[in-house]
């Protein structure tokens, strides 16, 4: 492909991408584009539209993080090199929808969104992202619209943070701390605010998997 020259403008929505990839580990969406050029979502595309036409991106349109870097400007070239190293350590995992940290809540919301992170940090195994919804565990640190990486599992250790699935007349899902003594479990809210949520029988409860790692995006 013949690599076409950018307009200024078009130039500097390049290094932008380059700078977003580069301070989060993931690219930006066309909202975070437009927000920081003061475009409408439209014109952001449109610029998107006119890189990968020129051949200094490549756009996967099911995502909305899909932006490859193709080509990288005049004194940028050693982030190719980076970039082929890190080839193998990056991997998109499913962003499926919001957890509540609060009260329990209607069942995990599925979304299509992807999460990239790095492929090592996983060790391998499989792993989705949530966002928060509540304040039930800021005291452990994860507050309200934090991202948090999960493991799926289906038992959890005393002490570990999971995503649980209450079976009741409808199931609920929740983010909450694991508490197992003997045979009593509860799960355990980090805020004073909230109460202990007891388990009476265990078939009431699922683990659906324990936090590994938490995002927190820019405010």
């Amino acid at each position: 492909m013949v690599i076409r020259k950018l307009t200024n403008r078009q130039e500097e929505i390049h290094r932008f991408i380059i700078g977003y990839i580069q301070d989060y580990e993931r690219p930006p969406t066309i909202r975070d584009i437009a927000d920081n050029f003061r475009f409408t979502v439209k014109g952001a595309y449109d610029h998107l539209l006119a890189l990968e036409r020129k051949g200094w991106i490549e756009r996967e349109s099911k995502h909305s993080r899909g932006i490859t870097i193709k080509k990288f400007p005049e004194g940028l070239e050693h982030l190719e090199h980076q970039r082929e190293l890190m080839k193998e350590d990056i991997r998109a995992i499913p962003l499926v929808g919001r957890i509540a940290a609060g009260e329990p809540d209607a069942a995990i919301e599925t979304s299509d969104e992807k999460f990239v992170i790095g492929g090592t940090y996983l060790s391998g195994q499989d792993h989705f992202a949530l966002k928060v919804n509540g304040d039930s565990m800021q005291d452990a640190g994860i507050h309200l619209g934090d991202i948090v990486i999960v493991r799926k599992q289906e038992t959890a250790r005393n002490n570990d943070i999971v995503v649980a699935l209450l079976e009741g007349i409808e199931s609920e899902a929740t983010l909450k701390r694991f508490i197992k003594d003997g045979n009593r479990i509860t799960l355990h809210p980090e805020n004073p605010v909230y109460e202990d949520i007891p388990i009476p029988d265990p078939r009431q409860l699922q683990i659906n998997g324990v936090v590994v790692g938490l995002y927190r995006p820019m405010r």
